[in-house]
């Protein structure tokens, strides 16, 4: 049995028991038939559902594996290994500098867990495969595909939690915990009932990006399976699937921000479904003021009042005081901890006003061993902004956005202030995993090894800031935000290298 460890209870999902034995459920719902094909009554009782027909007649050995789906899906396992979701990078037309370049979440550095590199055996419980266990797993092979994290409609699939995903054996849910199951008890409790993605499924990774419930985004999180109309109108009031708004084409999803951008059709907009203008009709003495900024303000920047509504959301994360024993683990009015031996001081919050920037679509990005000096002008520059949006008031294709505003403090090399992936899991990168040894000079050693980049010995850590663009969680229009929560607000306008033009010259 895999066993739920320290922190159970209290800490990113929680932090360490999520990172080191496996995130919730896919769903918590009731067991139902392949969403695609309603059951086949073969005249004995009970009813199979069409997928155990499939096995009973065509596939009477059995579940083996990723062979045995792609008996009938080949075609859809290869669509699968050209998509971003699989190959986590593609061409990086959005990361200013590099846009004819190869990158994704393998090279990019983070300010939450610094870097997938030397510690894919964690990361990859969010990928959609068996055995990525390390930099040698083959991008090319259908061999490893995990069809079901994706297809399961019973809730209680799970991803091995510590060896790349898992391989021969499914990790299944029994009363909370993660136990290793056999093939045969897979195909029958899963295999027998995949279907369509829901919610559910693709939350499985998204609500719990970086190791807990709505730790990274902030509005995305457990509260979106079963929300409320007040917490999101698509999604609780019209019960959208995420593929509602992030179509999809041979397996590529629309809605990537850096790159594999058209490989899921069209891209997420609002404008997709309330047009291009005339969407302020209702109320034409507000409207005619409300119109004529839609070329300059983006739907969601009026739309999302607040994020993390229901869910709190982590802000803050530094890793410079990680590996230590702190007895109790403290935690902050929200219940939430503030410590992590693993991770360092912990900084929540909750119903979030966004920070708002100018954005016109592309990114501002750091790449291990590329673009991953703080230096600016040849002078080390605090704190190091990881990830920003591009645009300026000047800028024709810029918009206002909203974005959750993220800092942190985290490991560089300070004689070549370069920022560093630390070894913090796993044996792929040497013996010196932070979350083994708590060895800091260790961990970035063995990680600046396996990521190829020079460290000069020297270690220390730097402030950082990452900015996410808010695009969930938006509430009925009687919520939008109205003139006075931008006109008559000084800092809102310093923000955005701006005088309020209804208060110029006051």
């Amino acid at each position: 049995m895999l066993i739920r460890v320290r922190l159970a209870v209290v800490s990113l999902c929680a932090v360490s028991a999520a990172l080191v034995t496996g995130c919730p459920p896919i769903a918590q719902l009731p067991r139902r038939d392949d969403a695609n094909s309603p059951p086949i009554d073969d005249g004995n009782a009970p009813a199979k559902t069409f997928h155990e027909q499939v096995f009973t007649e065509i596939l009477p050995t059995g579940y083996q594996g990723p062979a045995s789906c792609q008996v009938c899906h080949a075609n859809i396992a290869q669509n699968l290994l050209a998509t971003g979701h699989w190959k986590w990078s593609g061409t990086s037309v959005h990361v200013v500098g590099h846009e004819t370049e190869t990158n994704g979440k393998r090279d990019l550095l983070s300010s939450f867990f610094p870097g997938v590199a030397s510690n894919e055996a964690r990361c990859s419980q969010c990928h959609p495969s068996y055995d990525y266990t390390d930099k040698t797993f083959d991008f090319t092979s259908p061999a490893s595909v995990d069809c079901f994290v994706c297809h399961d409609t019973t809730g209680t699939y799970g991803k091995h939690p510590t060896a790349g995903g898992g391989g021969g054996q499914a990790a299944l849910w029994r009363d909370g915990q993660l136990v290793l199951a056999s093939l045969a008890e897979l195909q029958r409790e899963v295999v027998y009932n995949i279907g369509k993605p829901s919610r559910a499924n693709c939350g499985a990774c998204h609500f719990y990006a970086d190791g807990g419930d709505n730790v990274k985004h902030g509005d995305l999180s457990s509260d979106l399976l079963h929300p409320t109309r007040d917490l999101d109108v698509h999604m609780g009031g019209l019960d959208f699937a995420c593929q509602q708004c992030h179509t999809q084409q041979k397996h590529g999803l629309a809605g990537f921000s850096l790159h594999s951008v058209d490989e899921g059709g069209e891209p997420a907009k609002c404008t997709r479904c309330h047009g291009a203008s005339g969407m302020h009709t209702t109320n034409p003495p507000l409207d005619s003021l409300i119109e004529p900024h839609l070329d300059r303000v983006a739907c969601e920047s009026c739309h999302i009042p607040t994020f993390a509504r229901g869910k709190p959301t982590l802000t803050a994360w530094y890793w410079d005081t990680a590996g230590r024993d702190v007895d109790p683990i403290p935690t902050d009015a929200l219940g939430q901890p503030t410590y992590d031996k693993n991770l360092g001081t912990l900084a929540w919050a909750q119903d979030v006003k966004p920070e708002f920037r100018w954005f016109n679509g592309n990114w501002r990005r750091l790449i291990v061993g590329v673009d991953d000096t703080y230096m600016v002008a040849g002078t080390a520059a605090e704190p190091v902004i990881m990830a920003e949006p591009m645009g300026a008031a000047s800028d024709p294709n810029a918009k206002v956005h909203p974005f959750k505003k993220f800092v942190g403090r985290q490991p560089v090399d300070t004689v070549n202030r370069r920022l560093l992936v630390p070894h913090l899991f796993g044996s792929a990168a040497g013996p010196e995993a932070f979350w083994d040894k708590y060895d800091w000079d260790a961990a970035l050693r063995e990680g600046a090894a396996y990521t190829g980049v020079s460290y000069s010995g020297s270690y220390g850590f730097v402030d950082t800031v990452t900015y996410l663009r808010i695009s969930h969680q938006i509430p009925p229009k009687s919520k939008a935000l109205l003139c006075g929560a931008c006109h008559g607000v000084p800092v809102f306008w310093q923000g955005l290298g701006l005088e309020d033009p209804l208060t110029r010259g006051q």
